[in-house]
């Protein structure tokens, strides 16, 4: 059937419900070679002609992680049917890839654009952000993101057909689209729990931040250098040294005298039992992570607001994971602690379980 390469442009940068979201242009390639930017207005208007090849279901429209394109689309109106996203595509025709990136692609697929976007990025480096990027100095790398994912997708088709690899592929696209609602509608969350949890987590590490300061002193438990330094001094027989694979293989394998001393979560566990004290650091370090990323991260980096609520747009990815599995990203949502482990030996309470602060966004949902 008929594939075209689709791309958009955003301002000021990747959130469509930031308040002065707008599309800057769309991009559309039907052939190598060649592109066709569309600028658009001020209020994100897409022509007649490109919002019917979007609608299309008969028309592929392949892009890089196209679901944000999809979204941004569906933002302003306009609706994208039968999509090709060409880093799951690559994930598809080779999981143990790492680069599935279109920039990387381009080399495989369409080696001649080279590194089109090098000069783009030393430009957006020298402003400070795309936002400070004037649109007729973006024509060129726009047209060069048009171009190559129109070429990626028609040769990944190509090669989809040659490995009989067309089971796979419906299904990881069908996938895809389901994702790109759930991406779009978000997790809602009750900024009132928000404060509540940072309360409580405040709470809780600082009483712990006291208890480990009695047993080492007045130092800055988040600093690796002071840690290693306290516990060296507090309990003398501690060993902070990784164990190489030397020392497993031949117990007579000299450490260096000078080797960096390490407080990682591996090594502090396998010390724990020679001070009280390990324990409590080990869960400080977990409540940190927990309300950083889960709490005050939330707060400050993820939540955005729409209408009269509050959200989180988690990006769901199927291209990480070699066993194919799901990822999630921007929060990672998949891998928060629902109730305490009965085999932790530092379980987190359930009044800090950080999944209560998101809710149902249908009224009267659990």
């Amino acid at each position: 059937g008929d594939v075209v390469g689709f791309d958009l442009e955003t301002y000021p940068g990747i959130s469509p419900w930031a308040p002065d979201a707008r599309i800057r242009m769309a991009i559309i390639s039907d052939a190598a070679h060649h592109a066709t930017v569309v600028q658009l207005p001020h209020d994100s208007t897409i022509p007649d002609w490109l919002a019917d090849i979007c609608a299309n279901p008969d028309i592929v429209k392949g892009g890089s992680f196209i679901n944000f394109d999809v979204n941004w689309m569906r933002r302003f109106g306009y609706e994208v049917n039968n999509v090709h996203d060409t880093s799951v595509t690559e994930h598809i025709i080779d999981e143990t890839n790492p680069n599935k990136g279109l920039k990387w692609l381009t080399f495989i697929y369409a080696p001649w654009l080279g590194d089109y976007s090098r000069d783009q990025r030393n430009l957006v480096t020298e402003r400070g952000g795309w936002e400070h990027v004037e649109d007729h100095e973006m024509y060129q790398y726009a047209g060069g993101d048009g171009e190559a994912s129109y070429v990626t997708t028609v040769k990944q088709l190509e090669r989809i057909k040659q490995q009989k690899l067309g089971r796979a592929y419906r299904l990881a696209h069908d996938t895809y689209v389901v994702l790109g609602e759930m991406m779009f509608n978000g997790a809602v969350v009750s900024m009132g729990t928000n404060r509540e949890l940072a309360a409580l987590f405040s709470k809780e590490m600082a009483a712990l931040e006291q208890e480990i300061q009695a047993a080492l002193g007045p130092i800055n438990i988040g600093s690796h250098k002071q840690l290693a330094e306290a516990l060296k001094d507090t309990i003398p027989h501690i060993d902070l040294t990784k164990r190489k694979l030397g020392k497993v293989l031949n117990p007579a394998f000299e450490d260096d005298d000078d080797e960096e001393l390490s407080t990682d979560r591996a090594t502090l566990e396998r010390e724990a039992s020679k001070h009280p004290v390990i324990e409590k650091v080990l869960r400080w370090r977990r409540l940190d992570k927990l309300h950083g990323t889960y709490v005050k991260g939330i707060a400050e980096k993820y939540a955005e607001r729409v209408g009269g609520t509050h959200k989180v747009f988690t990006r769901f990815r199927q291209d990480v994971a070699e066993t194919n599995r799901l990822s999630s990203q921007g929060p990672n949502l998949q891998n928060q602690p629902t109730k305490p482990d009965p085999d932790d030996p530092h379980p987190i309470p359930l009044a800090l379980n950080t999944k209560r602060q998101f809710v149902s966004r249908f009224d009267g949902g659990w």
